[in-house]
């Protein structure tokens, strides 16, 4: 059981030192005038995009797919709020998208590998 439980331990730890963050902030507060606006800062381990959403919106969806199009997980924020999302994405073989969606449609995408 302790073999197990060690391997286990080294396997997962292995995997998060691989992740890379990514943190969504959504500034539903102060909406933007006119479409959706994203604000991508990259430092270190962890990338932030900062989301502006647009007067209209009502919905900002995060997903994270493979690349054959299922998603792996999925987050859902409300555009008029102030809300932040942390994201571990694991280390796939093929990589992943990120996609991220309003009630207009795909405003921003990114594949990782």
């Amino acid at each position: 059981m302790k073999r197990k439980l060690l391997i286990f331990a080294a396997v997962f730890f292995a995997l998060c030192a691989q992740a890379k963050n990514k943190t969504i902030v959504v500034k539903g507060a102060r909406p933007a005038i006119g479409e959706t606006e994203i604000i991508v800062e990259k430092s270190g381990p962890t990338d932030t995009l900062t989301v502006v959403p647009a007067r209209d919106a009502s919905v900002i969806t995060v997903n994270l797919k493979t690349l054959s199009g299922n998603v792996i997980q999925q987050y859902t924020l409300a555009a008029t709020c102030e809300d932040i999302v942390d994201i571990i994405s694991p280390e796939l073989p093929e990589g992943y998208f990120l996609e991220v969606r309003d009630d207009n449609g795909v405003i921003y995408t990114d594949f990782e590998n």
